[in-house]
């Protein structure tokens, strides 16, 4: 995870000096220092969607063929971490808007959505979600917020992002919108998600709640 943040350091480095050289020289048109950020911009994107993707999948096939818990938890910190929300820069002149950091946390749901279904299928590893050892450590680390984004929002003003508080605030809007404390138009695309899969949320934060009890009791 370090050196998927050291190269997004290095990015935005590189993306910031190009962005003041083209905007410094007379003799670049302005068309031309546009179609330079745009590239940028886009590269950097893509970069670190491919980045955090790959970080990913690694921690989960390691989490997967882990046989001790705590190697389960530590790879699901890592899972937890690489999401691309975590490595959101509040810049805009990135791309880095608040809409682009919703866009990503509801990706991030969508991810973590297929990653529970294709727990509770597969049959090989798990005879159900119950006593998915799995679905318990990524349980576990729901809470989690990456240093980077920790230094973001301190630098910006902005608050922390975690998919613990994201579910939670989700949840109490469905319940809103159900007791007709609030209309359904209030619900955004992230609280669809979860609404669309809300057994599987609950399930989810009992398997949290659960497990850190069994902690605490030993």
């Amino acid at each position: 995870m370090a050196r998927t943040v050291t190269l997004f350091i290095l990015l935005i480095s590189f993306c910031s000096i190009s962005a003041f050289a083209d905007g410094g020289s007379q003799e670049r048109r302005p068309d031309e220092t546009d179609r330079t950020a745009e590239i940028s911009t886009a590269l950097f994107h893509q970069l670190r969607a491919k980045e955090t993707r790959d970080a990913r999948r690694e921690a989960l096939r390691r989490l997967q063929e882990s046989s001790s818990m705590q190697e389960k938890i530590t790879n699901a910190q890592i899972y937890a971490n690489s999401h691309e929300f975590q490595l959101w820069t509040a810049n805009p002149d990135m791309g880095d808007t608040p809409a682009k950091r919703h866009e990503l946390l509801l990706g991030a749901f969508e991810e973590l959505t297929r990653v529970m279904r294709e727990e509770a299928e597969d049959k090989s590893r798990h005879k159900n979600l119950a006593i998915n050892s799995n679905i318990e450590a990524l349980s576990l680390t729901l809470h989690k917020v990456s240093s980077f984004q920790k230094n973001v929002v301190s630098k910006n003003g902005l608050e922390e992002v975690s998919m613990l508080n994201e579910i939670k605030k989700s949840l109490k809007k469905i319940r809103d919108v159900k007791d007709g404390r609030q209309p359904p138009e209030e619900l955004n695309e992230i609280d669809e998600e979860i609404m669309a899969n809300k057994e599987l949320y609950l399930h989810l934060l009992r398997v949290r709640s659960k497990v850190t009890q069994a902690f605490r009791d030993r």
